[in-house]
């Protein structure tokens, strides 16, 4: 085209915008607005600049660069390769008017260069290091801003180099024209509208994501407030949730953050918010909404839920409608000048209002002075506020389910311990002890250096300890509550310690009889005595075995044996055997109170348990709860029950839960067969079942070194049975 042509450009111009339009992929679109800028002049190279913050303040950033005669395109995507402008001087913060790109984005004015060598008004020495490196010659650089419709420069679009055919001199020229210059202004606005669309997606995808991705409630406030800030770029803000009061429904202030105060209440922070709750009614009358009472309408929040209607406040202190009295002393006591308000309601799928997202001081990036929200956001931020909604009902709804699974599991276990007083709250007290030795063994870096729970680990185990046994339900009461070695509906003992002072009065009568018969000597009253010894220390010795507090050995056995051998007669002169077949069998059990049949039973409790637990449709994040549940009574050398599992079988949680299990139980204070057992005692068995690889040894050394024998002690136990102050003997 020669320069004194004119033509009418609308037509290419709508065919570029309906290209850039249709580009969602956002480098693909730098690729595409850098490609149509360089046909619409035959530019040889350019490149696409946009603004950006960083900590060092506010940069010119290249995305783009590309140059036909070198065949070069590259991008700054995956890394820095073309370095960043500033447009400030970082230590005088005077602007930086050197460099044609930064000079173009501060004067907001096209700057077209005929002849870069000629030029003494800017620093070209980056252009001269290219072209030498390169060997290249830069002739003609058309610099054009690229403003939105807030007259806010976004970028800058840099060509080089027009390829300009004069056919009546037959010569090829390299300056930019005139209309070259009008083209690529025309396109500049084009691009910045796509630039900024195309970022808004690319925001509200993101943004998704990010808030999707929030698993905790806190940490998602904190997200919503976040990115509601970095979007509207404001100073403060704060998020409030609607709640029920008896007064009515109020706001209650849940996160408040502020950069310039260096503030961070509520949320994730230590800090709590001490602001009253905002009522929505004012109390001059009833509180709910089909009353007469009076909106409260004067605070701007209270509005903002009340109507749910976006507020944008320009000056919060040139303001009739609202009253910001409280907002004026925060600011006196805060030393802060609070100056514009952007206040959005958060509305769920129902249509209707769960909070207030609230915005103060949105900040000028040039001048960082407070300034007033632009209204071009507030799509973008009525956008985040619907995400936001979606998204923090959810979790609460999610929350709410997992307080009522959380509630349920608890009930279960508290109706297992119920079940049998003499177990009571092991159900309750065995996830205390698995959370301690879990923590403990999260910290260890010597037997356990990758070992770690994350939320959702930490939650499995916490379920999986809450149920471990719950399947005790299905284990008769007279099996969990078989105190003695002779209990059934009632201890069998009393009716054999009746029978022992029944054949000891019989012993008397027939002594008394033989003394009316032969006279009283000195060996039947010898005899008689050694008798009524003999009787008692059976006796005794019978009472001690019953309790099962002790192991019974081999001449314990035939000792039961042989008192059971003893008769009495009833009132008909009937002789019977002082103790039953059943009786005898019982009394001879060496450990605990449970014969081998009960014993099965009560073992078959965690058959039952990893059967209902494997019944249930647990969720992907507590897929391991059988596992975890199902293991605590396996030995890690295989020896245990149900599954006979050995240790390289087992996963570190269900270890966990074995020692945890075992220990409560030596250290319970509720078990009628035995005393509350001493740490001592209770260090003294674990490392006995270490020696014997019942249990896991490094989590042994774990549990003794981190001290979580003493941790639980302080907590759940007497003071008298922690007894050790030194856990050296026991490792």
């Amino acid at each position: 085209m020669q320069p004194s042509e004119s033509y009418d450009f609308l037509p290419q111009l709508l065919t570029i915008a309906k290209a850039l339009s249709s580009e969602h992929d956002r480098w693909k679109l730098y690729e595409l607005i850098l490609l149509e800028a360089q046909q619409c002049c035959d530019a040889d190279g350019g490149t696409l600049y946009l603004t950006t913050e960083s900590d060092e303040g506010l940069m010119l950033s290249p995305v783009i660069m590309r140059n036909t005669s070198l065949d070069i395109s590259i991008t700054n995507r995956k890394n820095n390769a073309l370095p960043d402008f500033p447009l400030y001087d970082p230590k005088s913060l005077k602007p930086n008017n050197h460099h044609i790109a930064t000079h173009c984005v501060l004067s907001q004015k096209t700057i077209n260069i005929t002849n870069v060598r000629q030029n003494t008004e800017y620093d070209i020495s980056g252009i001269e290091s290219f072209d030498a490196e390169n060997n290249y010659h830069t002739n003609s650089i058309l610099t054009v801003p690229l403003t939105n419709h807030d007259d806010h420069v976004i970028g800058v679009l840099q060509l080089i180099n027009a390829h300009h055919e004069n056919t009546r001199k037959k010569t090829k020229e390299t300056a930019f024209y005139q209309n070259d210059k009008h083209m690529i202004e025309a396109l500049s606005s084009l691009v910045a509208i796509s630039i900024e669309n195309n970022t808004m997606l690319d925001q509200q995808h993101n943004l998704l994501i990010r808030l999707a991705s929030q698993k905790e409630t806190a940490r998602l406030f904190e997200a919503i407030l976040d990115e509601a800030q970095t979007i509207c770029q404001a100073e403060g803000g704060t998020l409030y949730l609607l709640t029920q009061k008896d007064t009515g429904p109020a706001l209650e202030f849940t996160i408040l953050k502020n950069k310039k105060l260096n503030l961070h209440l509520g949320g994730t922070s230590d800090t709590p918010i001490s602001f009253n709750s905002l009522p929505l009614y004012l109390p001059d009358g009833a509180s709910d909404r089909t009353s007469n009472a009076t909106p409260n309408h004067k605070n701007i929040a209270s509005f903002t839920a009340i109507t749910k209607q976006l507020v944008n406040i320009q000056n919060a202190y040139d303001n009739p409608t609202f009253d910001f009295s409280g907002t004026h002393e925060f600011d006196r006591k805060s030393n802060y000048h609070s100056h514009s308000f952007l206040s959005v309601p958060l509305i769920n799928h129902a249509n209707d209002v769960i909070g207030v997202l609230q915005l103060v001081n949105a900040i000028n990036p040039y001048t960082h002075e407070p300034c007033v929200f632009d209204t071009h956001l507030e799509p973008i931020i009525k956008a985040l506020s619907t995400y936001a909604a979606i998204a923090l009902e959810n979790q609460i709804l999610l929350q709410d389910h997992k307080n009522l699974l959380d509630a349920f599991i608890q009930c279960i276990a508290k109706a297992i311990d119920a079940k049998s007083p003499h177990t009571s709250a092991h159900c309750q007290r065995v996830p205390v002890i698995t959370e301690l030795l879990a923590q403990a063994t999260c910290h260890d870096t010597e037997y356990f250096p990758s070992f770690s729970l994350d939320t959702d680990g930490w939650y499995e185990l916490r379920v999986a300890s809450w149920l471990h046994d719950c399947g005790k339900l299905s284990t008769p009461d007279s099996i969990l509550d078989k105190s003695t070695k002779l209990h059934s509906l009632r201890d069998g003992i009393e009716s054999i310690n009746a029978h022992f002072e029944l054949i000891k009065q019989q012993e008397y009568s027939t002594y008394l009889e033989y003394c009316l018969a032969y006279g009283k000597d000195t060996y039947s009253e010898q005899t008689y005595q050694e008798k009524i010894t003999q009787l008692n220390d059976d006796q005794t010795f019978i009472n001690r075995a019953n309790k099962g507090a002790e192991f019974f050995s081999d001449q314990d056995k035939e000792r039961v044996q042989r008192i059971a051998t003893l008769t009495w007669k009833d009132s008909s002169e009937n002789q019977h055997p002082l103790l039953s077949p059943a009786d005898a069998s019982n009394l001879c059990i060496s450990r605990g109170t449970l014969n081998t049949d009960e014993r099965n039973k009560i073992n078959d409790h965690m058959r039952v348990t990893i059967e209902m637990l494997n019944s249930l449709p647990f969720p992907k994040h507590l897929k391991k709860v059988p596992e975890y549940a199902g293991g605590h009574h396996e030995k890690m050398d295989g020896t245990g029950f149900p599954k006979q599992l050995t240790r390289e079988q087992m996963s570190i949680p269900a270890r966990i839960m074995a020692i945890a299990d075992i220990f409560e139980a030596l250290t319970s204070q509720d078990r009628p067969y035995k005393d509350p057992m001493k740490i001592s005692q209770a260090l003294a068995i674990l490392q006995g079942m270490r020696d014997k690889q019942h249990i896991d040894h490094e989590l042994y050394q774990v549990f003794l070194k981190e001290r979580v024998w003493e941790q639980y002690a302080e907590q759940h136990l007497h003071k008298d049975q922690l007894d050790v102050v030194d856990s050296t003997p026991y490792r």
